[in-house]
């Protein structure tokens, strides 16, 4: 399983550099805008496209460690009842492949319809379709996530 450790480690070292040059280039421009009444606005665009990048790349080893945002009072009554914490984990990862693959089937089109159109970010000008991408992409590698974490919950050696 080594793909599986590096998508537990590689996306959150991806998404590390994309932070810190995200908030390294609005420190700079933040300088210029306040200090010199010069702001670039292609690092505005920059960084936004970072930040929602970083998102959907983080998410995939969110699902690879099983770390994800919890309720602190759900989580310690389902640590004294494995077998329903067990479900409930089931649950979560069909209904997020079930959804994740709904939003890439219906991203796939607007992929499409971005290539077809030359679609652009108004400042910078990179292809969306190549944004959207890869967007797919990360929410694709969750599902392969999820998927993995169902089959090892579901593996011979698993105990409840």
């Amino acid at each position: 399983m080594g793909i599986f450790r590096i998508l537990q480690k590689t996306p959150g070292f991806i998404a590390g550099i994309f932070l810190g040059v995200s908030t390294f280039i609005v420190a700079i421009n933040a300088v210029l805008r306040y200090g010199f009444s010069h702001a670039l606005p292609w690092i505005d665009e920059l960084s936004i496209l970072l930040i929602v990048m970083l998102i959907f790349i983080i998410q995939i080893q969110l699902e690879a460690k099983n770390d994800q945002l919890s309720i602190d009072v759900i989580d310690s009554f389902l640590k004294k009842h494995p077998v329903i914490k067990r479900i409930f984990g089931v649950i979560r990862w069909a209904l997020t492949i079930t959804l994740y693959f709904m939003i890439v089937k219906a991203g796939l089109g607007i992929i499409q319809q971005n290539y077809e159109l030359k679609s652009a970010t108004p400042i910078l000008e990179w292809p969306q379709y190549l944004l959207f991408a890869i967007v797919a992409a990360c929410m694709t590698l969750t599902i392969i996530t999820c998927i993995v974490n169902l089959a090892r919950e579901f593996s011979p050696g698993k105990r409840s």
